[in-house]
């Protein structure tokens, strides 16, 4: 009986302990969950740590407001969550697993306030650097931010504003919208967790329409992801883009070199597919003249089609048009491309002829004279090394002038060879029929 007694007294002593510890931690929760925290973000710096509006069950956990700020490796951060709700199972919790995250809006605040850390410059694994595995080591099942803002400022000063959406469960989606030189920039990402797939799009908007746009999908080549293709498209409009370049070049002083509008105008639009293979690993970091270059490890196949409607050049060259089709082929660092045949005409500025005042006056040519060049047959360019290039131009017409006078070259075959080894050489044959026309009168024909 005494026994009975002291067990069901002991029993008691137990619950009632075990009630009040409950007690205890409901009432102290904040603050052992904020204490506990702290201590563990101070390795990333975090000198502030403050939320509101805790509340936990066995099956979720949610969050009114939460805020992080500090400093890590010369960057200063603010990050701030706001309507934040986890949902999980509670025997899977002490473990670190979280079935889904849902946050309104999570805003973060970066500053750069000193030099950056060195970047790793070793060998690069392609596949674990795509979603699927940057994912699989992340403790949750799906995680959705219906609104999401970045705001970045370099140490030079230059701010950048992103904003967007991110969700994953089965599915990558992830939306991006900036603001560069006055432009919109747009990004989407997406891929499929249950593979190796990856789509990339990307538009630049002025006005709500799209002034370039380029879309990248990524897949195995091979089995076993040794090797990976590129499959890539994209488009762009010849004047808002060279006048985005320049906005951009001094807004973030690139030194892109890019002439004024006043001194270069270029009106058209181009289009562009290529495929590239690489293998699994990337070494960017090898020297450009060795086997191990990075040209060295790509192979690719690409076309281009330029529309130019016209093209002007202050004091060179004005109203020249043509459309330029071009392929090439990247393989062990050689690349070949073909021009195919085009026409091309405008007028050429007669101060770049540097002829007499005289003379051009007698040959009745004002300031600028008639242009036309018009090949049969691709014109190849190839780079046999790294300082080397050739080119070679057969069965070309070029002729300058109008029907009173003018120069044409016919049957014009050019081949020249550049190397650089060191001091810049060049190699050049020409050959040509010449016909001239001078005030009305014809001239013998000249081979050359």
């Amino acid at each position: 009986m005494n026994r009975s007694r002291f067990f069901l007294f002991g029993l008691g002593l137990v619950l009632l302990s075990a009630v009040g510890a409950g007690v205890y931690l409901y009432q102290n929760f904040p603050e052992l969950l904020r204490q506990q925290a702290e201590h563990y973000l101070q390795q990333y710096g975090v000198d502030e740590f403050e939320f509101e509006g805790l509340r936990v069950s066995h099956t979720d956990a949610g969050i009114n407001t939460l805020m992080l700020r500090g400093e890590y490796q010369n960057f200063a951060y603010q990050l701030r969550l706001t309507s934040g709700e986890a949902r999980y199972n509670w025997r899977t919790l002490f473990t670190g697993e979280v079935d889904s995250l849902l946050l309104t809006s999570l805003d973060i605040s970066i500053a750069q306030t000193g030099p950056g850390t060195s970047q790793n410059t070793g060998v690069i694994n392609v596949k674990q650097l795509l979603p699927r595995h940057l994912i699989e080591q992340l403790p949750l099942q799906s995680l959705a931010i219906a609104h999401w803002t970045i705001d970045y400022r370099s140490a030079n000063g230059h701010n950048i504003v992103a904003k967007g959406a991110l969700q994953f469960d089965q599915h990558l989606d992830v939306q991006l919208r900036t603001t560069l030189a006055g432009r919109e920039l747009l990004a989407a990402l997406r891929s499929d967790l249950n593979d190796e797939n990856l789509n990339l799009d990307l538009a630049l908007r002025e006005n709500e329409s799209d002034i370039a746009t380029l879309s990248a999908r990524l897949t195995p080549a091979t089995s076993g992801d040794e090797t990976w293709e590129w499959d890539l498209q994209g488009q762009a409009q010849h004047t808002p883009l060279l006048n985005w370049l320049r906005e951009l070049d001094t807004e973030r002083e690139l030194a892109l070199g890019i002439p004024a509008a006043s001194e270069f105008a270029l009106q058209g639009d181009s289009q562009f597919t290529a495929s590239i293979h690489h293998p699994n690993e990337l070494n960017p970091a090898a020297p450009p003249d060795s086997d191990e270059a990075l040209l060295r490890q790509l192979t690719a196949r690409f076309d281009l089609t330029n529309k130019i409607r016209q093209l002007d050049i202050r004091e060179s060259a004005d109203q020249i048009n043509g459309t330029l089709e071009l392929a090439g082929t990247l393989q062990k660092g050689r690349i070949e491309i073909a021009v195919q045949p085009f026409t091309a005409q405008g007028n050429l500025s007669t101060q770049q002829l540097s002829l007499p005042e005289n003379w051009r006056q007698w040959l009745l040519w004002e300031d600028t004279v008639p242009v036309h060049l018009e090949t049969t047959a691709a014109i190849r360019l190839a780079s046999t090394n790294s300082a080397s290039w050739s080119v070679q131009m057969p069965a070309a017409s070029l002729s300058l002038g109008d029907k009173d006078t003018r120069v044409r070259l016919q049957k014009l075959t050019i081949d020249v060879v550049a190397s650089d080894a060191g001091q810049m050489a060049i190699s050049t044959r020409l050959s040509a029929s010449l016909s001239t026309r001078l005030r009305k009168q014809a001239l013998p024909q000249l081979e050359i």
